[in-house]
């Protein structure tokens, strides 16, 4: 929902103007290279993270006319602009139909984060749900990105039954899932100190500007 496509705020308040919306945050550097874990499992990425945030903005005047341009699967940088996006919403609909929240509020107080969701959406706020282990959700990260994009070329959507039995950890039933789960590591390597340096960097004046939009504190991501 919170794209950058300009329809999407007006369309969404003509068709539900009494809609109530809740936005998660998470540190937009963080974010853009989960973002990059996922495309490149998916096959759709065949450089390394640093070439792809190089080549972004090429990219994504390549996609303008297409079917991508929607979807712009290598957007990494350009998603994590937050205020550009969340702004038409401040447009189109009152601040008390809006609830944003940094995601990881999710992690570090659940209860809370819940009272606080349940009391918006107009629910017990006094519910608190049965307790459950945290799922990581996170994409784990493939060795070559050029290996899976070959897959993703010559075996389409195949690709992704294999994609969901290696997340859900089901037994391989076919080649694909053994050459699948060989190009894949175990976690992910940790984002290097320098590039995630120039990464916040980049992001400063945005996340200064969404810092004056929402009603928490982003001083850890600057």
């Amino acid at each position: 929902m919170l794209s950058g496509s300009s329809w999407v705020a007006p369309r969404i308040a003509h068709h539900l103007p009494n809609v109530k919306l809740i936005f998660l945050f998470r540190d937009p550097t963080d974010r853009a290279f989960a973002h990059y874990r996922f495309t490149a499992m998916a096959g759709f990425e065949d450089l390394s993270f640093e070439d792809a945030l190089e080549q972004e903005e090429v990219r994504i005047a390549a996609n303008r006319g297409t079917p991508m341009e929607e979807i712009q699967p290598q957007s990494y940088f350009y998603r994590g602009l937050y205020a550009q996006f969340l702004a038409p919403f401040f447009t189109y609909f009152p601040r008390n139909q809006l609830l944003l929240l940094r995601s990881d509020a999710l992690l570090e107080d659940q209860n809370r984060a819940t009272t606080k969701i349940f009391r918006f959406v107009g629910a017990n706020p006094d519910y608190i749900p049965p307790a459950k282990n945290t799922v990581e959700f996170s994409s784990p990260e493939v060795i070559d990105p050029k290996l899976q994009h070959d897959l993703r070329k010559k075996y389409g959507r195949d690709l992704d039954g294999a994609i969901q039995r290696l997340r859900s950890q089901s037994p391989l039933v076919s080649d694909l899932d053994r050459m699948l789960q060989a190009n894949v590591k175990e976690g992910y390597t940790p984002l290097s100190t320098s590039l995630r340096a120039q990464l916040k960097e980049r992001y400063r004046n945005a996340n200064q500007r969404f810092a004056q939009l929402v009603p928490f504190s982003v001083e850890d991501w600057l």
